[in-house]
């Protein structure tokens, strides 16, 4: 069979149940089958040739600049609720929020100020929060990747690729403080001053990326290439935190009391595995510079949580290789 027809009928499968990690080990195992007859088959010479030199990549470097697309399913960490040091969610009664803005910040303390009325430009008594009032829907935002990205070239069409590439991301969400009314004009019955404020995280991730790429096409041309290995993928929790107009708090510093430094080694941070695979469109390899459009799913762990399963990632960007290392090869033509 064409193998092409391989990595068509792999990728229905990988896009039909994305959600299952063998899938994609399936298709990354397909992928390095198929090229390891692409590459035999190119290798066999052709009789009654001549020879020919020319100039082949052997080892080449490179920058990796694109975008990061992440799934959301992690980001539900800073959202306000936090964790006990067991690694329980919190209720309400015991979550950052309710701590941070009720008790800490609120002035229900006596004698203590209330910083939320200050920001809010009210008395203390006329405005409240409750479980309702929570965050909900916190999302990442699509974020920018920057990498070094280098490869080891077998052959004209095949080559060994090891990728770095580092991503800091943002999640975003939003909670709101209802005001009670004090103005002295007549309000509509059940009338409530509703006011949304937001709420951020953000983590760094550092990926790791070991497979092989095969280019198809006549070599030197403008090719297409597809490309697939391991990946390991470093998560590290950075910051969680509410801005009630110009009131920041910070809601992270409840991780960094020392009752949670188990749970900070455990939750926080980490390094999560998983496979990745692509393709793209790629400038002749043997030239001195080469540049690649590449797509790269990946179906990995993210570290950042306890019990956090397999989700698909998306990066799209371009590479910029230099060949720093070219050898001198014969090569048959008629």
């Amino acid at each position: 069979m064409y193998p092409f027809s391989i990595y068509l009928c792999a990728a229905i499968s990988l896009s039909v149940r994305n959600r299952y990690f063998f899938s994609f080990l399936l298709f990354t195992v397909l992928v390095f089958t198929s090229v390891a007859s692409f590459a035999q088959d190119e290798g066999e010479d052709s009789e009654g040739s001549t020879p020919k030199s020319s100039k082949r990549s052997k080892l080449r470097v490179g920058l990796f600049v694109g975008t990061l697309f992440p799934p959301s399913s992690n980001a539900s960490i800073y959202d306000g609720w936090g964790y006990d040091i067991y690694g329980n969610r919190n209720d309400f009664s015991s979550s950052f929020m309710n701590r941070s803005i009720n008790i800490s910040y609120g002035g229900n303390t006596t004698g203590q100020t209330d910083y939320i009325a200050n920001a809010l430009g009210v008395n203390h008594g006329d405005w409240t929060f409750d479980e309702s009032d929570m965050p909900s829907n916190i999302k990442y935002s699509i974020a920018f990747a920057l990498g070094v990205h280098a490869g080891y070239g077998i052959d004209g069409k095949n080559t060994i690729v090891f990728n770095f590439s580092s991503a800091k991301l943002t999640a975003n969400g939003a909670f709101t403080i209802t005001i009670i009314n004090t103005s002295p004009q007549t309000q509509l019955p059940g009338y409530q001053d509703i006011k949304t404020f937001g709420i951020e995280g953000s983590e760094q991730r550092s990926i790791f990326q070991l497979g092989y790429q095969h280019v198809f096409g006549e070599e030197g041309g403008f090719n297409f290439f597809v490309e697939g290995g391991a990946v390991c993928t470093i998560s590290k929790f950075l910051k969680n935190q509410i801005a009630i107009n110009s009131l920041v708090i910070d809601l992270g510093s409840y991780y960094g009391q020392p009752e949670y430094g188990e749970f900070r080694k455990n939750n926080l941070s980490g390094a999560g595995f998983g496979a990745w695979g692509g393709c793209g469109f790629t400038t002749g390899s043997d030239a001195r510079t080469i540049l690649q459009f590449v797509y790269n799913p990946s179906l990995e762990v993210i570290a950042i949580k306890e019990n956090s399963a397999h989700t698909l990632q998306h990066y799209l960007g371009l590479r910029f290789y230099y060949n720093i290392w070219r050898r001198t090869v014969v090569k048959e033509s008629f």
